[in-house]
């Protein structure tokens, strides 16, 4: 990521960490629930899940957005994705519940829904890829320029 001098760039290459490692775990829980550390930290995030999800999908979108400033578009693209795709997932009830709501009109809402619907199944992939990518992210940060 470019801004990475300035405190901002630093607040989020942490927050795309964290939110990555959180939202991986939650999304690969089915395989990561033998680990009782792992299924007790679980627990505990269960309740603030959509809370997890629409903050993950924000730091995504603000982190690709600054990146996109610097003309730098593609640095740092994967734990961007990986964290929008967390967040989208994870803050699914809360995204049907806002379409009902505020976009019946939308031509895109049906489009929404059905991208929604695709992901489902592929949530515990995305969670693995989620984790992967906040460990490599953490580790090799500045090392790969799509990392």
């Amino acid at each position: 990521m470019s801004v990475n001098g300035e405190i901002l760039g630093s607040l989020l290459w942490v927050a795309l960490i964290l939110i990555n490692l959180l939202g991986g775990l939650m999304l690969a829980q089915a395989r990561l629930v033998p680990i009782k550390q792992v299924h007790n930290l679980i627990e505990r995030l269960s309740p603030h899940k959509n809370a997890i999800g629409l903050t993950a999908a924000a730091i995504g979108i603000i982190s690709f957005i600054l990146t996109s400033l610097s003309l730098n578009l593609f640095a740092g693209i994967i734990p961007q994705v990986t964290a929008l795709l967390v967040g989208i997932i994870l803050a699914q009830k809360s995204i049907n519940e806002k379409k009902d709501d505020v976009l019946k009109k939308a031509s895109w809402s049906k489009s929404l829904s059905d991208t929604l619907d695709r992901l489902a199944p592929l949530a515990e992939v995305i969670g693995l890829s989620a984790l992967a990518a906040g460990i490599i992210h953490f580790i090799f940060q500045g090392s790969f320029y799509f990392i």
